[in-house]
C-alpha cells in the first residue's frame, strides 16, 4: 500500500505540476569613457547561452580609441557581441579626439569660395568648397597647397588626401 501511495503521489507531483526549470542569469556591465556612448549601458542582465551585442558609438569629433572587455584591451569595434555567455563580463569604450586639420579657404578677384575663411576638418572626413565665378568670369586655375606643419615642421601631405571634382 505505501508503495502505491508512493507511485500516486509522485505521479501527481511529476505530471500534474511540474517543476519550472530556472534559468540562470549572467550580467555583463557596459560603460563609455567621455566622447561617445556604448548601447545598451549599465548592468545587463543575459540568460546563460544566450548572446548580447553593443553598439559603440563615438561622438562628433571622436573616434572608438579601443575596447577594454573583460580586463582585456581590444581593436576598436563599432559592435562587439558576447556569445554563449556562461559567467558574468564587463565591455568599456574608451574614446580619443580625432586629429584636426585646418584649410585656408580663400578666392582670388571676382569670385567667391563657400565656405571661406579658415574651416577645420577632421581626419578622414570630407569637406566639400563651392568656387563660383563672378558674371563673365571663370575659374582660370585652383591653387591646392598640400602641405601640413606638425610640431613646426612642414610635412607634404599623401596623395590622395585632396581632390577635386569638377
Amino acid at each position: 500500500m505505501k508503495k502505491l501511495f508512493m507511485s500516486i503521489f509522485l505521479y501527481y507531483c511529476i505530471f500534474l505540476y511540474p517543476v519550472q526549470a530556472i534559468d540562470l542569469e549572467f550580467q555583463i556591465t557596459a560603460t563609455a569613457e567621455n566622447g561617445g556612448t556604448i548601447i545598451p549601458e549599465g548592468v545587463v542582465n543575459v540568460i546563460s547561452g544566450r548572446n548580447k551585442s553593443f553598439v559603440i558609438r563615438p561622438q562628433i569629433a571622436y573616434e572608438i580609441a579601443y575596447l577594454i572587455i573583460d580586463g582585456k584591451m581590444f581593436k576598436p569595434l563599432k559592435l562587439y557581441t558576447f556569445s554563449d555567455v556562461k559567467e558574468n563580463h564587463t565591455i568599456q569604450a574608451v574614446f580619443k579626439l580625432k586629429k584636426q586639420y585646418t584649410i585656408a579657404a580663400i578666392a582670388g578677384e571676382n569670385g567667391y569660395i563657400t565656405p571661406s575663411g579658415h574651416v577645420s576638418v577632421y581626419e578622414y572626413e570630407y569637406q566639400t568648397f563651392q568656387m563660383i565665378p563672378d558674371r563673365g568670369y571663370s575659374i582660370q586655375s585652383i591653387n591646392l597647397s598640400l602641405m601640413i606643419w606638425i610640431s613646426n615642421r612642414k610635412m607634404n601631405l599623401p596623395s590622395g588626401m585632396c581632390r577635386i571634382i569638377m
